[in-house]
């Protein structure tokens, strides 16, 4: 279950403004909402929310958000007998942030060739 924090005043439906709405959007383009599961260590993560869709200027680049694997707990069994739970090491997605990225317009090419022909030297 994630629970945004609570900004009053600061918006009344982020996904209807895109960042050139107000001064305030211009400088906080992401927001921060925990992340809480009873079945895992840590139980609250604090994750990263994108406010726009598009970034600022005209160059059309997106904002797009920035993913990281955490290493968490989780609970999977409990031991009737003992009361005791067993974890295991998981990796779980969260966003730590957010950047302005161009739309892909073609296919990148492989640098492999590049290399090659660059730093080759012929006697």
């Amino acid at each position: 279950m994630t629970i945004p924090l609570d900004l009053p005043g600061l918006y009344t439906n982020v996904s209807s403004y895109s960042c050139f709405s107000t001064y305030l959007f211009f400088n906080l383009t992401k927001i921060f909402r925990l992340n809480h599961d009873e079945n895992r260590e840590p139980k609250v993560l604090s994750e990263a929310y994108c406010l726009c869709r598009k970034s600022r200027g005209s160059s059309g680049a997106l904002c797009m958000p920035i993913k990281r694997d955490i290493a968490v707990m989780k609970r999977i069994l409990c031991d009737p007998t003992t009361g005791r739970y067993e974890y295991v090491r998981s990796l779980h997605t969260i966003t730590v942030g957010c950047h302005s990225v161009l739309p892909r317009t073609q296919r990148a090419r492989p640098l492999n060739k590049f290399y090659r022909s660059a730093f080759t030297i012929e006697i």
